[in-house]
């Protein structure tokens, strides 16, 4: 399913993008302007951790614990040019996705698969700096941030953990004052799954969760620069 959106999404962008790369707009960088980015996206969702079944436990399987994202997701970003290369950006995201379970064969070896432990929102608020490489009729950039992201499940508790991000991304001039965005980010999260959620498992499983996970996102926008 995940790949399916991921090549709807891509189409969608390609569509977007490409016809704006014979636009000859002149790139707009300048110190002080102010833009404000509206977006939408796709996320891969986090790998929490493992459930591994304790020795002699017969056929008990080992069990996947994530979180997929739900549809696209969507977002804001406001800038300020710094100077000619630099910028800020305050970025807040909201999306819904569901924490699942991925048994995979159970106990009777019949397939099970992935089961739903609970629907959930997630929002992502971040500062971030842009590093703008200004070209003819494009501009290309790099990107860092610090934030966080707060998980709601609906079934469970509501936490908020540190986030980072890094990526890159392009902006295409259409006119002197707007530009689609292609973005790609990797957002590093530090949720400890069960400890964070208070979620008890059976005594016949040891918990492999990890420290920290990446949520790899594309986003499509509109950038409007006053």
């Amino acid at each position: 399913m995940i790949n399916t959106k991921l090549k709807l999404f891509i189409s969608l962008i390609l569509s977007f993008v490409l016809p704006s790369f014979a636009i000859t707009a002149p790139a707009q960088h300048q110190p002080r302007s102010i833009s404000l980015s509206p977006f939408i996206g796709i996320h891969s969702g986090y790998k929490f951790g493992n459930l591994n079944p304790l020795p002699n436990t017969g056929d008990v399987p080992k069990i996947v614990v994530s979180m997929e994202n739900k549809g696209i997701s969507f977002g804001m970003s406001l800038g300020y040019m710094i100077t000619n290369h630099f910028e800020f950006q305050g970025t807040l995201i909201y999306g819904q996705s569901k924490i699942v379970n991925d048994v995979g064969i159970g106990i009777t070896g019949i397939p099970i698969g992935k089961v739903k432990v609970s629907d959930a929102k997630f929002f992502s608020y971040s500062g971030n700096i842009l590093y703008n490489i200004p070209l003819k009729k494009y501009s290309l950039y790099f990107a860092t941030g610090l934030g966080a992201v707060t998980l709601k499940l609906n079934q469970f508790n509501t936490r908020t953990k540190l986030q980072l991000s890094f990526g890159t991304g392009i902006k295409v001039n259409l006119d002197n004052h707007i530009q689609v965005i292609l973005d790609i980010r990797d957002y590093v999260n530090f949720f400890s799954f069960a400890q964070d959620f208070s979620i008890a498992y059976p005594s016949i499983y040891s918990q492999d969760f990890k420290k920290s996970q990446h949520n790899f996102g594309i986003h499509l926008g509109l950038s409007y620069i006053f």
